[in-house]
Formats: C-alpha cells, structure tokens, sequence
C-alpha cells in the first residue's frame, strides 16, 4: 500500500507538488485569521509557607523557617 503510494507519488510529482503548496497555503491563512481567546501566563509561579511556630513571635519564626 505504502510502496503503491510512494510509486504515484514519483510519477505525479506536479501534483503533489501542487496539493503541498495549496495545504501550506491554506495552514497560513487559517492561521492568520484564527482568534485567541485567552493568551497563557508566563509569568515564573510563587508561592510562600509560613510555619505556625508557638512561643516564638511572628517575625523571629520567618527567620527561623529561612535557616533552616
């Protein structure tokens, strides 16, 4: 099947040539009029965890969770 497609291929190298250039074609206009909705966020993700430390204030447990 493949060897028979391959076979007419080369034989009717015009017309393939010429169903590339129409499907490239057309890959580029529907490109150019296709819509985005929505554009994704690149931005780099954070996120933050503060441990609940008891008996020890709030500020010296941030130093804490950072050294260790």
């Amino acid at each position: 099947m493949i060897a028979a497609l391959i076979r007419w291929s080369i034989r009717n190298r015009f017309l393939v040539l010429i169903a590339t250039a129409f499907i490239v074609l057309a890959g580029i206009w529907s490109a150019q009029r296709m819509s985005l909705d929505a554009l994704p966020d690149l931005s780099d993700t954070r996120s933050s965890c503060e441990p609940r430390i008891r008996a020890r204030h709030r500020k010296s447990s941030r130093t804490w969770s950072r050294i260790r």
